[in-house]
């Protein structure tokens, strides 16, 4: 493997896939954050939007290989715009620029679909029907990215679990609030609705896809799902997360209408083009991710720390 630049290195899956190239014995790397990474090592600051200054470092790194993990999931219309789509805007072009032969590979979202059927598999030829203003920035990404000429691959994540989650996130959220009830010896928590089935997996089993997609020379152009195949109530996920804590509690649900990505009832991935151009497919418990995101330092999981935009 040659030179990889991972943009939004600091995020919560760029964190994750700097540690699979790590582990795979990577070391020509180049991070691209809006801070340092918690795990330290050498970074740069770019306004992504900034084509001049992408520009430049692109031709001093000459990556064979490009991962974007950087967005942003919450933020005002102009914040999710800027960040979801104008950066995209911004790499394709300057790839396109450039003189060498550069795999981009583009983390996607399940947002991107919207509501699904219940008990029906999400495949990439689904039409997209995105509910939330993240969701609908990500599907123009990942139009743009095909529609490029950019040799490219967007893998459309579903739900990654595991350690340096956003607190927005339904784990980050109960991990947060499940360790102040410990604390306080609280006889209950309170979460929203926990109805909803979503297609959860593995944070690290998204890192071995990534690394996948930017070695094999079969997928150019292509949309793949990165997901478990499988579907889970967020009821069953916060339960399992309480006994790996150790909280034997009443778990309480808000009632509410949905709004947003709540207004998603029920996904699951169909993982078959994964598994034939990438040969992947998650092996990881989610069991192993809640125990990880359990014990991670509670500083690791920063808000929008994957987010490379306008400062």
């Amino acid at each position: 493997m040659g030179q990889v630049v991972i943009l939004g290195a600091g995020g919560f899956i760029g964190q994750h896939v700097r540690r699979a190239y790590e582990t795979d014995g990577t070391d020509a790397l180049w991070l691209v954050s809006r801070g340092p990474p918690r795990d330290g090592g050498p970074w740069r600051q770019i306004d992504l939007t900034d084509r001049q200054a992408l520009s430049r470092f692109m031709k001093v790194a000459r990556p064979d290989v490009v991962v974007n993990c950087a967005g942003r999931t919450v933020g005002s219309a102009e914040d999710l715009r800027l960040a979801n789509v104008e950066v995209v805007s911004s790499v394709l072009t300057v790839l396109e620029r450039m003189d060498m032969a550069t795999r981009l590979v583009h983390i996607g979202s399940s947002a991107e679909y919207g509501d699904g059927t219940p008990g029906v598999l999400l495949a990439e030829s689904a039409a997209p029907h995105p509910v939330s203003a993240y969701g609908r920035t990500k599907l123009m990404a990942t139009e743009q990215v095909v529609a490029s000429n950019v040799d490219a691959v967007v893998l459309r994540v579903f739900n990654p679990v595991g350690p340096g989650a956003r607190p927005t996130s339904l784990v980050g959220h109960a991990v947060t609030v499940m360790r102040r009830a410990l604390e306080i010896h609280a006889p209950r928590i309170e979460m929203g609705p926990l109805d909803a089935y979503r297609d959860f997996l593995h944070v690290a089993d998204v890192a071995d896809a990534v690394l996948l997609a930017g070695r094999t020379s079969r997928p150019s152009g292509a949309v793949m799902n990165i997901g478990s195949g499988r579907a889970m109530q967020a009821r069953e996920l916060v339960r399992l997360l309480a006994d790996v804590a150790g909280f034997s509690g009443q778990i309480a649900e808000r009632p509410g209408s949905p709004t947003g990505s709540a207004e998603v009832r029920w996904q699951q991935a169909d993982i078959s083009q994964a598994r034939l151009r990438l040969g992947w497919s998650g092996h990881r418990d989610l069991r192993s991710a809640l125990e990880a995101a359990w014990h991670a330092d509670p500083q690791s999981a920063r808000p929008h720390s994957g987010v490379t935009s306008r400062p």
